[in-house]
């Protein structure tokens, strides 16, 4: 099983007919910043949803339909600058075909609010993979959780792009089996 860190990038493109950042083994791009505020004292967190998108523009969930935290801010915490945390998370193994690519949406929520969409929409290339594998994910924010208590507002922040390390280490992709001869090789994204 072939494992990579997959950087999110401040560049965009359109594959398969989605429009995001990139999500690629480089980084590179312009610093952007997605940040959002809510009334009160409140924890933040960090959640994520993933899609197959196939050629033909359709989607395949392989998250569980609403986003899944993988960062908790808590109360308290008044960050004075950026500060990467991480958290983990497991997709759920998906049947893919060459021309299909991966699609993951950050979405943060604070206290016991509703999850919002952050401007943080990545998309890999098509991968050429048979199969996205249940491996591990370790997802990298670089974040910034700030308590105003004159606005009474609590603030919540992300990068990504530039040379920063928002990334998901741990992605995993397997390709076809193909039969050479009379030995079966199974080839691994790497």
């Amino acid at each position: 099983m072939g494992v990579e860190t997959r950087y999110m990038r401040g560049d965009t493109w359109t594959i398969n007919g989605h429009t995001g950042y990139k999500l690629q083994l480089t980084k590179n791009g312009s610093l952007r910043v997605s940040s959002n505020a809510a009334a009160g004292n409140v924890a933040v967190y960090f959640g994520l949803r993933g899609w197959i998108i196939h050629a033909d523009s359709s989607t395949e969930e392989f998250t569980s339909g609403t986003p899944s935290t993988f960062i908790t801010i808590p109360v308290g915490q008044q960050d004075t600058d950026y500060v990467d945390r991480s958290g983990n998370y497991t997709p759920s193994q998906k049947v893919m075909v060459a021309t299909d690519a991966v699609k993951v949406i950050v979405y943060i929520k604070f206290g016991t609010g509703s999850w919002i969409q952050t401007t943080g929409i990545f998309i890999t290339e098509q991968i050429g993979a048979a199969q996205l594998d249940s491996n591990q994910w370790t997802i990298t924010l670089n974040t910034y959780r700030y308590y105003d208590s004159d606005e009474n507002l609590t603030y919540g922040e992300w990068r990504w792009g530039y040379t920063l390390n928002s990334c998901i280490d741990g992605f995993s992709w397997s390709v076809a089996a193909a039969v050479i001869g009379k030995r079966l090789l199974l080839g691994v994204g790497k």
